[in-house]
């Protein structure tokens, strides 16, 4: 379960990481959280394992970027254009 107290400094970096606060940067920030938990994983740290396949590139992925640590200059972010939202295939 996200913590709200968490959530709330994890949206501040990512919002000052992508430069605003918007819909994209509030559900990455959850998503990217949601995603460390179910790993085990533990915020504001990089996890040098970590690699992230990201099927976005709008602000969403900026939030994942800022709460992960991952990047594309670290090699720890693959974009995987699929012309979808991430939704899973029937």
């Amino acid at each position: 379960m996200v913590n709200m107290e968490d959530y709330d400094e994890q949206l501040k970096m990512a919002g000052e990481f992508h430069g605003e606060i918007c819909g994209g940067i509030a559900i990455g920030t959850k998503l990217a959280m949601y995603g460390l938990e179910l790993m085990g994983m533990e915020l504001n740290q990089r996890h040098k394992e970590l690699i992230v396949f990201l099927e976005i590139d709008r602000c969403m992925s900026d939030a994942v970027q800022a709460v992960t640590k991952c990047s594309m200059g670290k090699r720890s972010i693959e974009d995987r254009k699929s012309g979808s939202a991430g939704m899973p295939r029937p």
